[in-house]
């Protein structure tokens, strides 16, 4: 069976809100469309949206979490290419999703940019690539969001309720955290296979996690699991710490890797990070 693109994957999920919208007839929408011309040259809407009365309510992007643009539904791209789409077809709303979450930002908002304005956020899943689309457990996640999705947006278009309003220090770490999910997906991804084919690097790692973090160690799959997505998520975390740290200084010097002493205290003793493949972070202890 080919690989699912985009384009395939928008198709679905137009079969989905039909059949949503069969099974829900209060919800105040008619159909949905993909490959919708946006008004921009010969540009198109993904994903398109109707009311009852055959207008247009929402438009928006579908990226995979692997292609390029997709990493994150906040990135500047993403966000401009979808309100640009928006804009040019005049409805009042639109979205961004990377499959992995999802976006609904208002398209016009006098004196605030885009990158200001209040939204809906809702995680669907977790996937790393594409391939995982076809997991029942995934596809379950997608149809639950998007079930979510309808009704609430639908209250929103109604006036029963509005986009959340969000202290700006809780939007830069939501935005952050979208930036960092396919990093941590990538990371955990390489954690699990040198855990499962390196036994030193296993046994170091298990020591950190229990002597350094105090997390319960077990050979139960999802405790392991468990641990190292929190291993993952510590590693991203510590990296843009630094790199913010770095960025804040000024300075052009690259970061130096963490390591630890064999000798170091609980209190001091800290995972080393070093980069493995492309993108993602790895744990690993060095002795000096």
């Amino acid at each position: 069976m080919p690989e699912m693109n985009e384009w395939t994957f928008s198709s679905e999920a137009k079969k989905l809100i039909e059949r949503i919208l069969a099974e829900n007839p209060s919800l105040p929408f008619s159909e949905a469309r993909v490959e919708e011309g946006a008004g921009v040259g010969r540009k198109r809407n993904d994903l398109t949206l109707y009311d009852r009365d055959g207008r247009c309510v929402l438009t928006g992007e579908v990226r995979f979490p692997d292609s390029p643009g997709g990493q994150s539904p906040c990135s500047d791209a993403l966000v401009g290419n979808a309100f640009e789409k928006a804009n040019a077809t005049g409805v009042e709303y639109f979205f961004t999703w990377n499959v992995n979450q999802l976006y609904l930002w208002r398209t016009f908002e006098a004196g605030r940019p885009v990158s200001e304005r209040d939204f809906e956020h809702l995680n669907v899943t977790s996937i790393a690539n594409r391939g995982e689309l076809k997991h029942p457990l995934v596809q379950g996640e997608i149809e639950g969001a998007l079930r979510k999705f309808l009704h609430t947006f639908a209250r929103i278009l109604e006036g029963a309720e509005t986009l959340p309003s969000r202290p700006l220090d809780e939007k830069f770490i939501r935005v952050l955290e979208s930036a960092l999910e396919l990093p941590i997906l990538q990371t955990q991804s390489a954690l699990a296979a040198r855990y499962s084919k390196d036994r030193k690097f296993a046994r170091d790692l298990d020591s950190w996690m229990r002597d350094a973090q105090g997390w319960l160690i077990s050979t139960d799959p999802q405790i392991l699991r468990d641990n190292l997505e929190r291993a993952a998520k510590f590693s991203c975390y510590v990296l843009v710490n630094k790199i913010v740290f770095h960025q804040a200084r000024g300075s052009a010097k690259p970061c130096k890797r963490f390591s630890m002493r064999p000798s170091a205290s609980r209190a001091t003793t800290r995972p080393s990070l070093t980069a493995i493949s492309e993108t993602p972070c790895l744990f690993w202890m060095t002795a000096w």
